[in-house]
């Protein structure tokens, strides 16, 4: 398997449409967006509900052959809902001291999020690569430590 191959093949056989409904999520909600530009509310709440029955569809589907991607497509759907009820509730709220912690909860929650989404995909990663990254940055490191050498052979063992 090589890298190109799991952005293509991540989805089980029997899911071969996944790509298509996210494209199709992604058009309801700019759809939702531009439709209801000027009234917040209806928007937000809207997307809420849609975004709520997608988590539901991917929990009982789990379209992904790996499971961490499962996980990964969960997470980042319960920090968009997150953020927009957080968001719709600092929009309609006029007490600042109670608009400040929600908006403090909303940076501190996404950027939690993000750090573990990069932990996330980067074991997931190390499972499915770590192999062939460690077999090229042993052939890269012979390859350097020959030219220094001054071998010319790339498979002579570097510890001798």
């Amino acid at each position: 398997m090589c890298i190109r191959d799991s952005f293509y093949n991540d989805y089980k056989e029997s899911s071969f449409y996944w790509e298509f409904l996210k494209i199709f999520q992604k058009v309801i909600l700019i759809s939702l967006v531009v439709t209801f530009e000027n009234n917040y509310q209806n928007k937000t709440l809207t997307m809420i509900i849609f975004l709520a029955m997608y988590y539901l569809l991917v929990s009982k589907v789990k379209p992904f052959t790996n499971l961490s991607f499962t996980e990964i497509d969960r997470r980042v759907t319960v920090i968009y809902v997150s953020t927009l009820f957080l968001t719709f509730y600092v929009k309609n709220n006029d007490v600042v001291w109670l608009r400040i912690p929600a908006e403090i909860s909303i940076w501190v929650m996404n950027l939690a999020f993000i750090i573990s989404l990069a932990y996330l995909l980067i074991k997931t990663y190390k499972q499915l690569f770590g192999e062939k990254i460690y077999a090229v940055l042993t052939t890269v490191g012979r390859t350097i430590y020959n030219v220094f050498k001054g071998s010319s052979e790339p498979n002579s063992k570097v510890l001798e």
